[in-house]
């Protein structure tokens, strides 16, 4: 490097060069207080900074039909004819999922799923597509009714 890239990128930075025993000090200051910002424990040591550092870690995969990372596949794992079957079990579910949709328009609906959509898209004003998203989702967290539960 040459002289006077030295001097200009000195004047650019507004100081001079800190000399390596200046840096040493604000090191050993900073360090010091870190240190005392993170007492731990007796016996807790480098794995519990790690696993207060990364809350993600216990955190389970989403419960509905889509893949923990990323919704390329969409896997459903209740068909519509058993939700079509039970309906009278699953109105109730859908009502709490879509409550601006009434109770005599979910008693029309019947169990079907083209009746369905076209009352979330009406209701909710949303596509199509987001109400088909809305569906799918909601179809992949149903399960099977308890035979003797409501």
């Amino acid at each position: 490097m040459s002289e006077a890239y030295k001097r200009a990128s000195a004047q650019r930075a507004g100081a001079a060069p800190r000399s390596v025993q200046s840096v040493a000090k604000d090191f050993r200051l900073h360090y010091a207080r870190y240190k005392a910002s993170r007492l731990r424990a007796p016996g807790m040591g480098a794995f519990h900074d790690f696993v207060l550092a990364a809350p993600w870690i216990a955190k389970t995969a989403r419960k509905s039909g889509r893949r923990a990372f990323g919704n390329a596949e969409k896997e459903i794992f209740m068909e519509w004819a058993p939700i079509q079957q039970n309906w009278e079990h699953f109105k109730i579910i859908a009502r709490v999922r879509w409550g601006r949709i009434s109770a005599d328009e979910f008693d029309l609906i019947g169990g079907r799923r083209e009746q369905l959509l076209a009352q979330i898209e009406e209701v909710y004003r949303v596509s199509a597509t987001m109400a088909q998203s809305q569906l799918e989702s909601w179809q992949a967290e149903q399960r099977e009714p308890q035979p003797g539960v409501a």
